[in-house]
């Protein structure tokens, strides 16, 4: 029988948080962690086949164009033979290129598996950042949310991760180091910050880095040293990135750089109230079986809101602002991080202690049977909760037929894709039909990498030509909302578009009806056909009658 200190004891064993002994052990919560990242990550990198996901050929061909020039920074890309200006921020290009001319390391090697080692080694960098922004349980929950959310690895393992997983990755070592340099006054972070600041934006254009270190230094950098290190840091990233912006203003003047800016302003991405209304309604947080993250992220911002700490939410909102079209790519860290405040501070807590939220006005018959007695109900809670939401979690991340850009090209697209290059006049203008959005489509990004042809309506790379980009992705989905129609629909969009083809690639298992209306028409002569799909020469004297 047990004593009175032996039952008093064991009572308050019982009511210790459950969360308190294992989510505060490092080691543990990396460990986690990782395996839920790599279990995600390997899903949809294994049945690849040998090829990077989705896209990447924007940046193979760049590549290809550092090598022909002995690593000199070319004027134009070869992409797509259309004179698009050499200006993406060039860092990990220059590394794939140097890896396949110096090492056993291929350029379709390095755009597989490179993003996804980035992605992967993003989740103990951003377990760091988490423990210097929140506290130890919630820093722990926005590292496992972080290793599991869609967002966090949908767009970084495919083969453009190779900028936007790095760029990720180096942003967050910069910002973990603001923290450190502004908000914990430690100056040993001024040079680490300055590193991963540039590298991020040698990496990617996307203003993540920028964007989390000025709000940082808004909220807790006013002194006039940290107002000081903060010019220091600016001043110094622009320097040492200026051997790539420098060059692409002197070469071009600053008309390419407010290019980007237009094309991602644009009127074709602010309809309907997209983007803004994304951030009301969290529709950006793409969730198949259940939107967990928007559920606790908004009750994680109304806790750290209620403590003074907005830091997290205003970088959350800000991304929106500044970067609305290309906030998917960087969203997962503040929506972690919203999403480790809401389990740590509010979830977890009202589920181990409930009896500290007990108001003293409730009723006699809620305290008779809703007595939290000896902590059973709280882990059962607990366990239910954390058990649960892990499931949904996983499933989500596991639902591939949602996540349609996680594809690769097969085996027979890509012997498609070898025969045109060999095959076709090298000045011949395709139309590519997929069947996929712009975004989703890596067949008409890879076609241009690997034929040397030029594709129509191809989007990739055109956002430094400004308003081109949007136009390009409206004609590109209005010519693949043609696979379920005749052949009529290719030349009222090449017409409306002012453009011309030459020949037809249409993909077997997307578009039946046009494939069916090409084989019968006169207009149209089949050059090459597989599983794959079609590849049709248009016939001039059929056209011109």
């Amino acid at each position: 029988m047990l004593t009175s200190k032996a039952g008093s004891e064991a009572v308050e064993a019982l009511r210790r948080p459950l969360h308190a002994g294992v989510l505060a052990r490092s080691e543990v919560v990396v460990a986690v962690a990782l395996v839920a990242g790599l279990i995600v990550r390997l899903y949809y990198l294994v049945p690849a086949g040998g090829f990077p996901l989705n896209d990447g050929g924007l940046f193979y061909s760049m590549a290809r164009d550092l090598q022909a020039h002995d690593f000199i920074t070319p004027a134009r890309t070869s992409y797509n033979l259309d004179a698009i200006p050499y200006a993406y921020p060039p860092l990990m290009v220059y590394a794939i290129a140097l890896l396949d001319r110096f090492t056993p390391i291929d350029l379709i090697t390095s755009l597989r598996f490179l993003p996804a080692l980035a992605s992967l080694a993003t989740i103990p960098v951003f377990y760091a950042l988490a423990r210097k922004l929140l506290p130890g349980t919630s820093a722990s929950a926005a590292a496992i949310a972080f290793a599991v959310l869609v967002e966090g690895f949908h767009w970084h393992i495919m083969g453009g991760g190779i900028t936007r997983a790095f760029g990720l990755l180096f942003a967050l070592l910069a910002i973990q180091q603001a923290v450190r340099l502004f908000i914990e006054r430690d100056g040993r972070g001024l040079l680490p910050v300055i590193g991963w600041a540039s590298a991020a934006q040698l990496t990617h254009p996307n203003l993540v880095a920028p964007i989390a270190i000025g709000l940082i230094v808004l909220l807790h950098g006013r002194s006039r040293p940290a107002l000081k290190q903060a010019a220091i840091v600016a001043g110094s990233v622009l320097v040492l990135t200026a051997w790539w912006w420098g060059a692409l203003v002197l070469r071009d003047g600053a008309g390419t750089f407010l290019a980007l800016r237009a094309s991602r302003f644009s009127e074709y991405f602010y309809h309907d109230g997209y983007p803004w209304r994304a951030l009301l309604d969290w529709s950006f947080t793409t969730q198949p079986v259940l939107n967990w993250p928007a559920a606790l992220a908004l009750i994680g911002a109304a806790a750290l809101i209620a403590r003074g700490a907005y830091l997290v939410p205003l970088w959350l909102v800000a991304e929106f602002v500044l970067e609305p079209t290309q906030a998917h790519n960087f969203l997962p860290a503040p929506v972690a991080l919203l999403v480790g405040a809401g389990v740590g501070l509010v979830v977890l807590p009202a589920l181990t202690r409930p009896w500290a939220f007990e108001e003293p006005e409730a009723p006699a018959a809620w305290r008779r049977w809703a007595r939290p007695r000896w902590g059973l109900g709280s882990r059962i809670a607990t366990t239910g909760f954390v058990t649960v939401l892990g499931v949904i979690a996983l499933s989500s991340a596991l639902a591939k037929p949602e996540l349609p850009a996680l594809r690769s090209l097969s085996g027979d697209e890509r012997a498609n894709l070898e025969w045109i290059a060999r095959e076709t006049p090298a000045d011949a203008r395709f139309l590519v039909v997929s069947g996929q959005p712009w975004w989703a489509d890596g067949l008409s990004e890879w076609f241009p990498a690997l034929t040397g042809r030029h594709s129509d309506y191809t989007a990739q790379g055109y956002e430094w030509l400004g308003v081109e980009f949007p136009n390009r992705i409206y004609w590109h989905d209005r010519l693949q909302g043609c696979g379920g129609e005749d052949a009529s629909c290719l030349d009222d969009v090449v017409v409306r578009s002012q453009s011309s083809y030459d020949y037809v690639y249409v993909r077997t298992n997307c578009c039946g009806e046009l494939r069916d209306a090409i084989l019968s028409s006169t207009r149209f002569r089949v050059v090459r056909q597989n599983e794959a799909g079609i590849i049709a020469v248009v016939v001039r004297q059929a056209l011109a009658s």
